[in-house]
């Protein structure tokens, strides 16, 4: 149990902890009541997936003694919405998984110029200037073939995430002086201090939609979680480990989420790190936070990127094993890469980035599929009362993904910043 919930918290907590601080500013404290309840129904909407992997199967999924058992989330789409749904789950995928590259590429590029803008050569630099930076140091690593390797770096995340959460509960006890390019001397709006805290809201109810969208990318591990749940020595634990993680999870976003909004209140950037001063413990902090996305964007970028090699062979006539394969790759990788950069320089938002992944993707892949999966699955066990539940659900889904991807796209447009 204990692997299954190290790894099932590594799967949730990721770039999304950036931004809780920044949640707390468009909602007000109201907004700690908005993320226990996108925690609940996601927390629900896992342990569904592990009572529908339990369930035969009608079709066969593959050949062998497992032909009808559910191992992952393809099964459960091929088993709901049928061979064409299952298509579009996984353009679904692809789109997410680019769109963290995207992501990856900013945060990358916007902490770069933190650290380096101070030094005179880097100090005219423009932000799309540091995201060209993030592409030329992301790329040799991207361009590796064999992606195994960086596989053993996974757990960086999770120390990333820990080293986030003590470097800003460090910076906001200790009352360091915050970066002075938003929180200006003499400090009264925004303190930098946990003891001595900025002034806060408690509610901004016109920024509700756009919350949900960011508040929801920490809490979808769905795609994943079947494959965890496989590894168990003992699945009947899964609904303990998924609870558990859960828990681990809310709790650190939800602490580094008042840390940051009491520290900087209406100040409060997009990323909690551009709001770190100049002490050295901040600066180590920005530092891991830099580190971290050079192994998670080749990662990231991984499934796309496979997809696009071997549809490209294909045109081609080429074996995948064969000298030009190689040549393909690099050229392949370099486009989606390119193409990638040429988005985040042309909206060079994380905000609005994070706000449309979690509205589209996380809201799809944590609420929605899931429910109506279990809709479809278990459709002749079901008691009104809990269809009507899950049908609920599953409206909900669609009503977040829409208004959380139109108030982020509106909010980037408006600069509410």
């Amino acid at each position: 149990v204990t692997q299954t919930v190290f790894n099932s918290v590594n799967v949730l907590m990721g770039v999304g902890l950036l931004s809780y601080p920044f949640v707390l500013r468009l909602s007000g404290w109201v907004g700690v009541l908005i993320l226990l309840c996108l925690s609940f129904v996601s927390c629900h909407t896992a342990k569904l997936m592990g009572l529908m992997m339990d369930v035969p199967s009608g079709v066969k999924l593959r050949e062998g003694p497992m032909s009808h058992k559910i191992l992952g989330f393809q099964d459960l789409a091929v088993v709901s919405l049928g061979r064409v749904g299952s298509l579009c789950i996984s353009l679904l995928f692809l789109g997410e998984t680019f769109g963290y590259g995207c992501i990856y590429l900013i945060i990358e590029g916007d902490n770069l110029g933190k650290l380096l803008r101070r030094y005179a050569y880097f100090a005219d630099w423009t932000n799309e200037a540091f995201m060209t930076l993030s592409f030329v140091i992301f790329m040799p690593l991207w361009w590796l073939r064999n992606l195994g390797l960086l596989s053993y770096f996974s757990a960086l995340g999770a120390f990333a995430a820990a080293s986030l959460f003590v470097g800003v509960a460090a910076s906001g006890l200790a009352g360091w002086e915050p970066n002075q390019a938003y929180c200006p001397a003499p400090y009264t709006s925004c303190t930098g201090s946990i003891i001595h805290p900025s002034p806060t809201e408690m509610a901004r109810w016109d920024a509700i939609p756009s919350v949900v969208g960011l508040g929801m990318v920490g809490f979808v591990g769905h795609a994943i979680f079947p494959t965890i749940r496989n590894d168990m020595k003992d699945r009947r634990q899964y609904n303990t480990a998924i609870n558990v993680s859960y828990a681990i999870a809310t709790g650190v976003y939800l602490g580094i989420a008042t840390a940051g909004y009491l520290m900087f209140g209406q100040a409060c950037q997009e990323e909690i790190t551009l709001n770190l001063g100049v002490s050295p413990f901040s600066q180590l902090t920005v530092w891991i936070i830099v580190i971290n996305p050079l192994t998670k964007f080749p990662l990231s970028m991984a499934p796309i990127g496979l997809g696009c090699e071997q549809a490209a062979l294909s045109v081609l006539g080429l074996d995948s094993k064969g000298p030009l394969s190689l040549v393909v790759s690099l050229i392949v990788r370099t486009v989606l890469a390119l193409a990638a950069l040429a988005i985040v320089s042309a909206v060079p938002s994380f905000g609005l980035v994070m706000g449309v992944i979690g509205a589209t993707c996380s809201f799809s892949l944590a609420v929605t599929l899931p429910s109506l999966f279990y809709l479809r699955i278990s459709s002749n066990t079901l008691s009104w009362p809990s269809r009507a539940f899950y049908t609920l659900l599953v409206a909900l889904g669609v009503v977040g993904a829409v208004l959380g991807t139109l108030s982020a796209i509106q909010r980037h447009l408006s600069k509410d910043l």
